[in-house]
Formats: C-alpha cells, structure tokens, sequence
C-alpha cells in the first residue's frame, strides 16, 4: 500500500469475464493520481476464473491486493462481498466500485478532493452501449445516458463510519436494497449524504442480463428484501449484523460442506414445494449434528413429457445456457408449468437456510444444469 494512500478502491467479484476486469483495473493503473489501494474480493467464483483473475492481478496488476472468500455454493451477496474488503481496508476512506466501472484517468484526483470525514459522495456513472470499442480514448465520451439518484452502489465514505456501524447489512442477498439500507443507517449516524452530479467521470461497462429474473433471484425476493429494509427503517436499527458475524473471510477449510470426511444422509426429493418443504424441515429436525445432509433433486418429474424429442432438446439447450455465463435467452415450452424447475428448488432451499440460519453451521448449493439436477448439503450447528 501506498504510505501517502487515503482512499482503497474495493472491488467485488464472481464469475465475470477476465476483458472486463482487465478493462476497470487498466483505467485505474493509469491514474493521474496513484495514491490510492485496490481491494479485489472474488467472492467464490468458479476455479475456471479464479485462476484467470489470480494471474492476470499478479501478471499486469501488482497494485491489487486479491483477496478469495470460499463462498462456494452460496447465494451473490454484494454487502458480505464488500464487509469483508472494508474490515480490511486500512486507509480513511473506502469507495465502493464495480468490475464493470472504468475509471477517467483524473477520477482518483477529483475523489481527494471530496473527501470529508462527515460526508458520504454517491456517484452516478454513464451507460457506454453495447458496441463502443474505443476503450483506449473511454474518457472523452460524454453522449452516453446516465445512472439517476436513486443508484447508491458507488460511493466514497469514511472507513471508520461504516466499520462503527458494522457495514453494510448481510440479510441482503442475490439483488437487495443493502446501498438504500446502508444509506439510512448513516444519515442516522448523523453523516451527509450529498449525490454528486457536476462531473460524471465513471463508464459502466455494457452486459445482458438475465433472460429470466427466476434465475437471478428467488420469486418474491424483491418484495421480501424491501419489506425487511422498510422494517429496519421504522424500528431505526442503527447497527447492522448484530446476530451474526460480519464481512468474514472463510478459508476452504472453514466450509465442513466443501470437505466433508463424515457421514452424509442422503435424500431425494419428490413433490411440489409445499411438499419438499415438508420433507426438508422434517429431515433436518430429525438429524444428528456429527452427520452431514444431501438433499438433491432432478426434473424427472414427469417422464413422459421430459422423454420426447422437443423437450429432451429444449432441456439440453437450457442446460448449456446455465452452465454458460452471459447469454441473455433461453428456450421455454408451452408446457413448462407441468414441471418443476430447478430454479423452483432453489427457491425453497434458499427460504429454508434463511428460516433457519441460526441452526446452520454451513450450506452448499449446486446447479448442474446439463444433469438437471441440484444438491443443498448442509450441516446442523451444535447448539
């Protein structure tokens, strides 16, 4: 780290495509200003891209300290990913970025210039479109649209402000309001909050997104994370995590799921979801703390429809699609609602952890989207 630094750039990472990684961290290696550290945070990507990531930071970027949390079969969780950065962060100041945000070469020297230690700075970012190629002169567009007010994931704020009300709230997962959150626990903090709108200097990198909001996230999460923000809200909780530890960094040998040398029960699951449901409260009520649990489930349901030709291809397509990253469709039959997805499974896997969290000592869950088939191994804590 630099001695002179006063800002840490942090960044959180799973699974994205190495060119837009090389594209962000290249615009910061050309700073005007280089007093500045860069946290990288790979929160469990694939081994397929950790590596790329490990070698292309230790090859080209030597000023990026990378950091790999084995959160394995665990769901996207931006603010655990940047909790884990912040609690490492060692200078000032914090600004929360993103892989896809490439940086004007005088971003850095107009950040030092905003820094208060009573002040948090949101800032908004231009939308480059899908076919800009000229990366190597990105600074001097400016006919690009822009990130309204309401966007909160960039911010610059004083490290000791969000490490006293223990970052960012880790409830929020897959797609939340942990910015918005984390926004009203800092006015209560009694810090400013200003957007910063003169000058915008950060380029959002295009991407698709998800041919089907089921897969980014759970039916009914979006009502289910705001309704806890707007609860958080009334009650005015002023510190976030306070039962259960916060921006933790798990080593492979911490994950009991990963490395599981005990015995495993495992269970097929059959049924609607109410019914699986059942069986996974059931089950795991029933069990032994020294044993591990295997619950999987294949789209097997209806043999008949899934043995015909169509469907045996349409399945077969999808299943590429999952195990791909960023491709923006998939195909669909009309008779689709006659079988369970795995993304429906998924579902209640997820709702399950979280209703009992605190009796969960680690989870894994995995898609192989090829075999139609998911898996949740999980161990009971001891309490």
């Amino acid at each position: 780290m630099n001695s002179d630094s006063k800002i840490t750039v942090l960044f959180c990472y799973r699974d994205k495509e190495i060119e837009r990684v090389k594209r962000s961290l290249t615009s910061l290696s050309n700073q005007t200003n280089q007093n500045f550290t860069v946290l990288f945070i790979d929160y469990g990507s694939e081994i397929i891209y950790s590596k790329e990531i490990k070698r292309l930071i230790s090859d080209e970027f030597p000023f990026v300290k990378y950091v790999y949390n084995h959160t394995i079969g665990m769901p996207w969780n931006r603010a655990h990913a940047l909790n884990c950065g912040i609690k490492l962060a060692e200078t000032p100041y914090v600004f929360t970025s993103d892989i896809d945000i490439a940086f004007r070469e005088d971003s850095i020297e107009l950040l030092y210039g905003l820094l208060r230690n009573d002040t948090v700075y949101y800032f908004p970012t231009y939308l480059v479109s899908r076919n800009f190629k000229d990366w190597d002169n990105f600074g001097k567009y400016k006919n690009f649209d822009r990130s309204g007010e309401r966007g909160r994931g960039l911010s610059l704020m004083p490290t000791q402000a969000i490490q006293k009300i223990r970052g960012y709230d880790e409830f929020f997962c897959f797609w939340g309001y942990e910015d918005n959150n984390l926004y009203h626990k800092l006015k209560l903090l009694g810090l400013n909050s200003t957007f910063w709108d003169q000058d915008c200097f950060l380029y959002h990198q295009w991407h698709p997104f998800y041919p089907d909001a089921h897969q980014r996230f759970p039916k009914g999460w979006r009502g289910f994370m705001k309704s806890y923000h707007q609860n958080s809200q009334h009650e005015n909780v002023r510190i976030n995590n306070q039962d259960r530890s916060w921006g933790t960094i798990f080593k492979e040998t911490e994950r009991p799921t990963l490395n599981s040398v005990e015995p495993v029960n495992e269970i097929s699951l059959e049924g609607d979801p109410l019914f699986i449901s059942y069986t996974l409260n059931r089950v795991f009520n029933l069990q032994k703390f020294d044993h591990h649990l295997k619950f999987f489930f294949k789209e097997d349901t209806y043999p008949q429809y899934i043995k015909t030709k169509t469907i045996r291809l349409i399945n077969w397509v999808n299943g590429a699609i999952s195990n791909a990253k960023w491709i923006p469709f998939e195909l669909k039959s009309k008779y689709d609602h006659l079988n369970l997805s795995l993304y429906d499974i998924r579902d209640v896997f997820i709702f399950f952890i979280y209703a009992h969290k605190n009796r969960i000592e680690d989870y894994c869950i995995s898609i192989d989207g090829r075999k139609r088939k998911i898996e949740l191994i999980l161990k009971k804590a001891v309490i």
